[in-house]
């Protein structure tokens, strides 16, 4: 318990620091490095997803524009989950910038063998999170674009105060969507996109893998043979 409550301490005081911060218009650099430097204080060492978080800041990306290819950069990313970062969400330009380039970073990812149900976007000033999954349509991977792919608002959490109960809301919204504890459901689809054949994951060790079968398969004819039997 005392744990759990050091943890929830430095929650609230992120919380503090954010509404002070966005209250006096900061950069969004400085909003977004207030919230990276207190991830590792409000959850225990050694979190894997706060990791990749911190490691992958400012992944490269290759984007189309008006069919044409560019080279961009996503604030984050966290396997397939990309987060974008603004300074105050609650003006309305700000928001529609930032969920443009949600938009945009989406369409990337699918165009790039990302099966679309395991893309995730997550547009934030760290106060304010929205979180956006791509809906499926006719559209073939490699096609996809920010004027046509079409994404559903699946949950978002607003915090105002820097109470405990604002503190408890956040780090359960963050481990359910940044470290995917409990965000998708055990379907015999969603392992087969994660473990199967054709995985993003598995792909770079298929030629390994098969290569390996049909060493042994030469070694051992007679006993593969009983097996093609059964």
């Amino acid at each position: 318990m005392p744990q759990i409550n050091y943890y929830l301490s430095n929650a609230s005081d992120f919380i503090r620091d954010a509404l002070r911060l966005i209250s006096e218009n900061s950069r969004e650099s400085r909003i977004r490095e207030n919230f990276t430097s207190y991830l590792r204080l409000m959850f225990p060492q050694g979190t894997k997803w706060i990791d990749r978080h911190v490691n992958q800041g400012e992944t490269p990306v290759k984007l189309k524009r008006n069919r044409i290819s560019v080279s961009g950069f996503i604030d984050n990313c966290i396997d397939s989950t990309i987060i974008e970062y603004e300074k105050n969400l609650s003006v309305k330009s700000v928001f529609d910038e930032g969920l443009r380039q949600v938009r945009e970073y989406c369409a990337s990812y699918a165009n790039n063998g990302v099966s679309t149900d395991m893309v995730t976007g997550v547009l934030s000033d760290t106060l304010n999170w929205y979180i956006y999954k791509i809906d499926p349509n006719s559209i073939t991977p490699g096609n996809y674009s920010v004027d046509n792919i079409s994404l559903r608002l699946i949950d978002q959490l607003h915090l105002t105060d820097s109470s405990i109960d604002s503190a408890e809301r956040l780090l359960a919204f963050l481990s359910k969507h940044l470290g995917h504890i409990g965000g998708r459901q055990l379907t015999a689809k969603d392992l087969a996109n994660d473990f199967g054949l054709e995985s993003r994951y598995i792909s770079a060790y298929l030629n390994g893998i098969v290569a390996y079968v049909n060493s042994r398969m030469e070694a051992e004819p007679d006993y593969y043979a009983l097996i093609e039997n059964l």
